[in-house]
């Protein structure tokens, strides 16, 4: 079927399904939608779906039975109701969307049942394409109440997209008619891993008309902040008296790709305290320390890391304090798990969890807190006649507004290297000249610490310094003697983390070039030509020749001069060891000292330097290492 016939036709199916159910109150009470893939080159992908329905609703029954939903991870499947199938549409493909349900969260005082499901399909191209899910219908007491249900999700697989931003919402807000004019709140909505393009959030009514009796986004809705999702709704016309909920159809893009959600707004009557949410951080060492927050957005960002706790709370005050505070939650990321409730009013549950490498990513966790057990059942009900069901009285309830916390988990990776930057890691001196350097390695998690150790054999002379009270920080230093002119290797380190908290220990490596110049002596204070030339077994004379700058022999030297203290040769391939001591009147030995490593230990002296044909040594003629020449 053309996909414009496609669409055409859910909406008549969605048209008869309003006019048809005069008698039904409905099931549907929110959902999302939202797709992802596992790799950039994939055209097969998951389409994602998170649903809340009335709990009591005849079709709301474990899979292959007739038995009520009772407990987390029990299945029931969507059928049809009032015979009336649901249908997916993937704008490629159309199937009857009889689909399973995943219960993920129970809460029987609101008469409210929430799952997950998913739906994978391959596409023949890159799109983009619309998937759009219709069915029937929504509850009753809230605009468009009865009425059919349509949510779409575009999916771009150009440009690598990993998917659409994942949204959990709890799925009836409830706002404070008591004060004020505005609320607001947040449309929470986390891209996928490796996802890099800004989230723009806007408020969505195109299905409006056919689909919807009254056009979603009411017109107290004062709008959407489109870069963070924060809506503000004026409440004042709520005080004059009972006014329907709300229906609300958000759309989040990012790059090419949509994700949609569809929930409702309940403004409860100036009548009754609502508990008062505060939430708060995760505790030091944590960088947010605890901090707490009643406002939307009112807190930065918790960083966690994968194999490591992390852990914060909710607190929850009712002003009647014979009320006692309970707390929900969003479907909640896999092993994060809400810790029993302390005290009754004020209460505080703590959340604690170890996010894996599945985990990695960003996570919204959103909680309200409420002033009845959720767990208190609805009344039950009989239908009247000609009806199929009927709408149970649930407990009177005051609920808080919704706040949320953005948990970022990242990928525990090894400790990385401050310093040196890593323009500075190839260094060059002279002889005699005093290097220090600081290494500092640092791990982002600052609960794993940082040690640092030398992973190579570092130069004769040189020594590491420990920085008190900072394993991740050393000091080196060396100052190279006369036999390390031409010296030209690596000097390495290793960083490891502690591996706290059951990670594995984790390490990595930095490594400096350290070159020392050939032939060139920096002056340090007592320095002198006779005494710089007595470490090559030359004289102060011989010194003053290779330094023209010098105008006598006698001049002192200053600190930070440079001496040269020989002269570069460029070796033919006919050299030889031999040749070279006689040619300049020094000795083999002398040679080694000035070009250390330069000359295989192996090499006899009449064997032709072909190696190093090419190349530079420093030859320091008239000399002789280990004697003490004399000048007359």
């Amino acid at each position: 079927m053309h996909s414009t016939s496609r669409s055409l036709f859910s909406l008549v199916f969605l048209a008869s399904i309003s006019l048809s159910l005069a008698v039904e109150t409905g099931r549907w009470r929110y959902g999302s939608i939202s797709w992802s893939r596992a790799e950039a080159t994939s055209r097969r992908v998951t389409i994602h779906v998170e649903s809340a329905w009335r709990l009591s609703h005849q079709s709301i029954v474990v899979a292959g039975t007739q038995d009520p939903v009772t407990q987390v991870g029990q299945v029931f499947k969507v059928l049809a109701t009032d015979g009336q199938d649901p249908l997916f549409n993937y704008d490629g493909g159309e199937i009857t969307a009889r689909f399973d349900v995943e219960v993920v969260r129970i809460d029987p005082s609101q008469d409210l049942v929430v799952g997950k499901s998913e739906f994978d399909w391959e596409y023949s191209g890159d799109g983009p394409y619309t998937a759009e899910l219709t069915l029937c219908c929504r509850v009753a007491e809230n605009q468009n109440a009865n009425r059919g249900v349509k949510i779409s999700t575009m999916v771009d697989l150009s440009g690598g997209s990993l998917g659409s931003p994942a949204i959990t919402m709890i799925p009836r807000v409830n706002l404070d008619a008591s004060s004020g004019v505005t609320k607001k709140f947040l449309v929470p909505a986390a891209p996928r891993l490796g996802m890099m393009d800004p989230l723009t959030w806007s408020l969505h009514d195109s299905y409006w008309g056919v689909l919807f009796g009254t056009r979603p986004n009411a017109t107290m809705v004062q709008g959407i902040v489109s870069h963070t999702g924060v809506i503000s709704i004026d409440i004042t016309s709520y005080r004059d008296g009972w006014k329907e909920d709300m229906q609300m159809l958000v759309q989040v893009a990012q790059g090419g790709s949509t994700s949609m959600v569809d929930f409702i707004v309940h403004v409860q009557p100036p009548a009754g305290n609502v508990p008062h949410l505060t939430l708060i951080a995760p505790p030091a060492p944590h960088p947010l320390a605890a901090a707490t927050t009643d406002e939307v957005l009112g807190l930065e960002p918790a960083v966690a890391f994968e194999g490591f706790p992390i852990s914060f709370s909710v607190r929850g005050e009712d002003a009647d304090l014979n009320d006692h505070v309970f707390f929900e939650f969003t479907s909640l990321p896999s092993g994060l798990a809400p810790q029993p409730r302390f005290e009754n009013n004020p209460s505080t549950q703590v959340l604690r969890w170890t996010p894996m490498t599945e985990h990695v990513g960003k996570h919204w966790v959103c909680a309200v807190a409420v002033d009845i057990d959720p767990s208190a059942p609805c009344a039950a009900c009989t239908p009247a006649n000609g009806e199929t069901s009927c709408v149970p009285s649930c407990p009177e309830q005051r609920r808080s507004s919704p706040l949320c916390l953005l948990l970022d988990v990242m990928a525990n990776n090894p400790p990385t290297f401050a310093l040196p930057a890593v323009t500075d890691r190839h260094i060059r001196v002279e002889m005699n000249q005093l290097l220090v350097l600081v290494v500092l390695a640092e791990d982002a998690n600052w609960v794993d610490q940082v040690s640092l150790k030398a992973s190579n054999a570092h130069p004769m002379g040189s020594a590491v310094v420990r920085t008190p009270g900072e394993p991740g920080r050393v000091t080196f230093t060396w100052r190279p003697g006369p036999r390390f002119g031409g010296f030209d290797q690596q000097v390495c380190f290793e960083a490891s983390d502690s591996g706290v908290g059951g990670g594995a220990v984790q390490s990595s490596e930095m490594c400096l070039r350290i070159e020392v110049y050939s032939c060139r002596w920096l002056v340090d204070r007592g320095d002198s030509l006779s005494s710089i030339a007595a470490h090559f077994g030359s004289n102060y004379v011989q010194m003053w020749s290779l330094n023209p700058g010098m105008e006598s022999p006698d001049d002192s030297l200053r600190p930070g001069d440079s001496v040269n203290v020989g002269h570069l040769y460029k070796v033919r391939e006919t050299d030889n060891l031999r040749y070279l001591s006689v040619q300049f009147a020094t000795t083999r030995g002398t040679l080694e000292l000035l070009n250390y490593g330069a000359i295989d230990k192996e090499l006899g002296d009449k064997d032709a330097l072909t190696d190093l044909a090419g190349q530079y040594l420093c030859i320091l003629p008239h000399s002789c290492a280990g004697y003490m020449p004399q000048v007359a």
